[in-house]
């Protein structure tokens, strides 16, 4: 049986959900964002997270996707998009 791939956006969520203490607020995109920018040295965009999660934008720039990963302390895959044959990222 063949199962859809979580989206991008559905992936963000995830990081989301799961990246805080159980008595805690998730972080917001605001957060995330600034986050990511200092992990990269340059400001990013809170609205690349906002077109991510609203399913406008499926793919981000590769530095972006892993310093995301590093961030949450995941797998760099985990946010790259699958081919048939091996792995890549994809940015739009």
């Amino acid at each position: 049986m063949n199962y859809l791939a979580p989206s991008l956006g559905q992936k963000l969520e995830r990081l989301l959900a799961f990246y805080h203490h159980r008595n805690e607020p998730e972080l917001t995109l605001q957060a995330v964002a600034t986050i990511v920018g200092q992990r990269i040295g340059e400001p990013v965009p809170v609205e690349l997270f906002e077109e991510v999660r609203s399913g406008e934008r499926t793919s981000l720039p590769v530095t972006i996707t892993d310093a995301l990963c590093d961030a949450f302390k995941v797998d760099r895959d985990y946010l790259r998009l699958r081919e048939c044959c091996g792995t890549r990222a994809v940015s739009r």
